[in-house]
């Protein structure tokens, strides 16, 4: 009987570290910001984004940028295959500093979207399946990439 007893101690054991470490591991891993849109967007393509611009430093109303145009949409997406996240529950889903939201829309509907925050947090939605989840940008992204993104297209609206 203590054979047993051993044998299940051992498994057990065993277990409980498989487990903390599968969690540390997938803590870890980090993957691209364009590679993670294009994994919820599946067979649809991108007929459209809506970029808005949400800051508490400033008053004033930003005019919100919709684009339509396959090259600008193209450019847009790659300018977010170099940032890398990972899962960071502690991610402020509401920032508090600028942040930029993109609304990424189908056909008919919107798909996915995503928040960006000057302090490097990012949160997303599928509206497919309504889950929100939260990441940290871990390369040296440039915040200002985006101001710059959102002036050339609030320009290009006008």
């Amino acid at each position: 009987m203590k054979q047993y007893k051993k044998s299940i101690f051992i498994f057990v054991v065993l277990l409980t570290i498989g487990i903390i470490g599968i969690t540390v591991y997938k803590a870890q891993l980090t993957a691209s910001l364009n590679d993670m849109v294009m994994e919820y967007l599946k067979e649809k393509e991108i007929q459209s984004i809506l970029i808005q611009k949400y800051s508490s430093k400033e008053i004033k109303k930003h005019t919100d940028v919709y684009i339509k145009d396959k090259k600008d949409i193209e450019q847009i997406m790659k300018a977010f295959t170099e940032m890398k996240l990972k899962n960071d529950s502690s991610a402020k889903s509401t920032p508090n500093d600028t942040a930029y939201q993109f609304s990424i829309g189908g056909e008919h509907e919107l798909i996915f979207s995503f928040i960006i925050s000057e302090d490097g947090s990012v949160s997303t939605f599928d509206f497919a399946s309504e889950e929100h989840h939260s990441y940290r940008i871990t390369d040296h992204f440039d915040f200002n990439d985006l101001d710059d993104i959102y002036r050339l297209f609030s320009r290009v609206k006008e």
